[in-house]
């Protein structure tokens, strides 16, 4: 399973009682084991910047506005 695929289950997923920050906590953990099972070299900005789509929406803004 790729950290994309985990970053969109934990999205998908809008269970009571488990929050956002243990979801970022669990995707955090895949990611270490990811990269070190695969010799890969993601990071949790890479993963959520491209399952949101830019650092924009990540952030809720526009970042590259002045």
């Amino acid at each position: 399973m790729s950290v994309d695929a985990v970053f969109k289950l934990l999205k998908s997923q809008n269970t009571v009682g488990v929050s956002t920050g243990l979801k970022f906590d669990t995707l955090g953990e895949f990611i270490l084991f990811y990269n070190r099972a695969k010799k890969a070299e993601e990071t949790l900005i890479g993963v959520l910047t491209r399952g949101f789509g830019s650092q924009g929406r990540l952030f809720g803004r526009d970042v590259y506005r002045t």
